[in-house]
Order: C-alpha cells, then structure tokens, then sequence
C-alpha cells in the first residue's frame, strides 16, 4: 500500500464550467523519529545512534477535517499504522466523492460560500444543525431560527438584568432614599438576605415563577410569614422592571397561601399590674402607650416627648410616625399621665431603644418575673381597643383614635371582654409609690 495522502477539494472542469472533484496528490505521508535531548524534542540523526532515552515517532502533513495536523506515537509501528489507516480513509473518500452528483456539488459549494463570513466549514454547520435539532426533539416543528430568535432574546435580556445581589442593593438604596422607617428596612433587609444566600449570583432574567415558589415553600414557614417575603420579594422586581432590570416580575404568579388569623387576645389588669411592677423606666413609656393610648409599637418607637402635650392631655401621632401615613391625635387617659409625667423629657425619643432590646432584654425578662406566658400578638394595643369600646361606647371614635375603620373595630375588638368590669380597672392601673418621687408633679397638678 502507498503511503501517501490525497486532499479532495471542488475544482471547475477547464473550458466545460462544470464542478467536479479533483483529488490534489500530497507528499507520502512518513513517520520521524523524534529523540528527548535538553529539554525538548528534536530529529534524531546519526549523531544520536547510539542514544537511550525517551522517544517518539512524528507524523506530519496530514490532513483531518481539512486541516493540517500532526500525530504522536510511542512506537514506529503504531505511527504506520496509523498512516496506512488514514490513506484507505482518504481513497475511500475520493471514491465516493466520484459519485456525487453535480447538484449536491453546487449546493455544497454555495454553502460553503454562504458560510464563508461567518469562518465555518460546511462540516461543522451541518453537525452544528444535527445537535440543534436533537435537542429540540420534543418539539418537531419548532424552526432553529425560532428557537435562536427566543434564546438570543433570553440573551438580550439577561445582559440588561442585574443579578439578586445587584437588585437587592439597589432596591434597598431606594427605599431608605424614599425615608422608609428603620424598622422596614431591617425587615427587609433580613428576608432578602435569605433569598440572596441562594440565588445572589442569579440574573433576574433567570429566575422563574417556579424558583420562587419552591424557594419559599422551602423555608417551612407559616401563611402570614409567606405571604411577607413574597411581598419584599415582588416589591424588589417590580422596582428592577421599572429600571429595565429585569424582564418580568416572576413573584406575581406565586400562589399566595390562606392566612387564618388567631382571635386577638387581650391582657387583664391584673397581668399588665404584674407587668409594670418592676419594669425598667426606660420601658415604661413603650407599654403603657401601648396598653393605655393604643399606639402600634412602630408608632411608640417614632414617638417624639415634643408630640405629648400634658397640658391638652393629647398625643400627636403625626403622619411620618403613623402606620397609615395619616395625622392623629389621640388623647391621654389620667392613668397614662401619671406614668409618663415622671418621665418626660424635653425633646427626643420616648423610647430610645432598639426593638429587639426591648423585646427580648426588657419585656421577655419583664413576663418571665410577672409569670406572664400568655402574650397574644399585639396584645397591649388589642387590649386598649377592647377597654376603650367598653367604656366609650363610641365605635367612630375609638377608630379614629386607633388610626382604622369602624369595620377593623368590630372584626377585631369586639366581643373580646370576660368581664366588662375590667375596662375600668385597667384604666385605673397606676405606678406603685416606689416609682414616685419628690419632683414628681401629682396627677390633679397635672
């Protein structure tokens, strides 16, 4: 067998026009000794005849998928084999090159000048077609161009999208632009850490209804807890489709699970006495505002000693402390004065104190002495409510003391006192002579 290699190639007959394959004869293809001297490769000549160490044999000029390339092998034997290989390869080639017909000879030269900008081979494009449309097999009649179309969309998007870590700062920047209170902030800030420890990498454009719903689910957490992520969640892409960040908001197709809300429960007097008894003074203020002029703790925690006015005897709840974004004014009850009065300062926070100090240094040591182990949600407002209906009578205008409709007023607080002797003892709590002092201003002077 020769040893030799032919390169087929599409030639135009002299003088006929017409295409046919001419095969262009190469030099015989042979295998070169090569020997390890010095560090590298290198012929072996007759200087190195009587050379020991590690060789190889070469073979080079040969053409694979039309390029030129070059083999390696341990042993001579396996380099001619592999030439005798590649030369039955090549006749076989140009045996069935003679037989193929002019009009697959003239597609395939337009083909290969169509591919020609784009640096391909007509091999490569047509094994390009081939796994393309293996991998959209299940989908027959979908076109590659439609499918190229769809993804390079998917392309375009996911450049302009941030990722979750990108939206998340961004979004968050925002909001503390917008003055949103502190105590939103750390809210969210603690549900989208969460969400950013597992997809903050992720592009917007790549995250899907489905991913968020596994996610959240995932959590194991109850309703309402649910339902308040995935309101961080869509407040967070909604704002980045508004940037032109993110290509849909993929949470709004969530499913949103049923909340059950519990009874609201409410303190007797006895048990806010228990309380109170040896609370710290820095505390005092957050309870019995809450317990006595039904403010929300966030609005307790707003609340400046400009906004109590001992001589009208009115709270001011102004529109940036309340929940609602709506002025209130809300009046004190003469209990309420006798605890604030020894307290109060000129200007500053009634309660200069983080939420989490005060609920788990102050308040949980607070029930742990007073033996208190039942502490509905809310349940010091909740109690104001209910004792406040109780002796007013008024729905209207306990509502617009508390800052809500009428309809919240009777769903929520009605209903809820065993004994409607004890509206009147709870407005009569009052601070033990302990906590009274000489500077103390008494609550008739008041």
């Amino acid at each position: 067998m020769k040893e030799h290699q032919e390169e087929t190639r599409l030639d135009e007959t002299e003088g006929t026009g017409k295409l046919r394959f001419r095969r262009k004869r190469q030099k015989a293809l042979k295998p070169v000794e090569e020997v390890f001297a010095a560090g590298s490769w290198r012929t072996r000549t007759a200087k190195d005849k009587k050379f020991t160490g590690p060789v190889r044999f070469k073979v080079a000029g040969l053409y694979v998928a039309g390029k030129r390339v070059r083999r390696f092998f341990g042993s001579e034997i396996e380099a001619k084999t592999f030439i005798e290989a590649q030369t039955v390869r090549q006749g076989n080639l140009g045996a069935r090159a003679a037989h193929v017909s002019s009009h697959t000879v003239e597609d395939a030269v337009e083909c290969e000048a169509m591919l020609k900008p784009h640096g391909l081979r007509l091999l490569d494009a047509v094994r390009d077609f081939i796994a393309a449309r293996e991998c959209l097999q299940a989908f027959p009649a979908v076109s590659l161009s439609e499918a190229a179309r769809h993804y390079g969309a998917l392309l375009e998007d996911r450049a302009k999208s941030w990722t979750v870590d990108e939206a998340a700062q961004t979004w968050m920047a925002s909001r503390e632009g917008k003055g949103r209170s502190d105590g939103y902030l750390w809210d969210a800030q603690r549900r989208l850490a969460r969400f950013r420890a597992s997809y903050g990498s992720t592009s917007l454009a790549d995250i899907s209804t489905a991913m968020v719903d596994a996610w959240v689910n995932e959590l194991r957490l109850g309703p309402q807890s649910m339902r308040n992520y995935l309101t961080v969640l869509s407040s967070m892409f909604s704002y980045a489709v508004k940037q032109g960040r993110s290509p849909r908001n993929p949470v709004l197709n969530v499913e949103r699970p049923d909340v059950v809300r519990d009874e609201p429960g409410i303190l007797k007097p006895d048990e806010l006495r228990r309380l109170l008894r040896d609370l710290p003074d820095d505390t005092v203020p957050y309870i019995v505002l809450s317990a006595f002029a039904g403010l929300r703790p966030m609005e307790v925690r707003r609340l400046n000693w400009s906004d109590i006015n001992f001589q009208t005897g009115l709270i001011t709840v102004k529109s940036a402390t309340a929940k609602t974004k709506r002025r209130r004014t809300v009046p004190m009850t003469e209990n309420l004065r006798a605890w604030l009065r020894p307290l109060a300062q000129d200007e500053g926070l009634v309660v200069p104190l983080s939420d989490l100090t005060i609920r788990m240094k102050r308040i949980m040591p607070a029930r742990e002495r007073a033996k208190l182990n039942h502490w509905p949600h809310d349940c010091l407002r909740h109690s104001a409510a209910s004792y406040w209906l109780q002796l007013e009578g008024d729905a209207a205008r306990v509502a617009l003391w508390l800052g809500h409709t009428q309809e919240v007023l009777h769903e929520h607080y009605k209903g809820l006192l065993s004994d409607p002797a004890h509206a009147a003892q709870w407005f009569a709590i009052l601070p033990d002579k302990e906590r009274t002092s000489a500077k103390i201003i008494s609550i008739k002077a008041a």
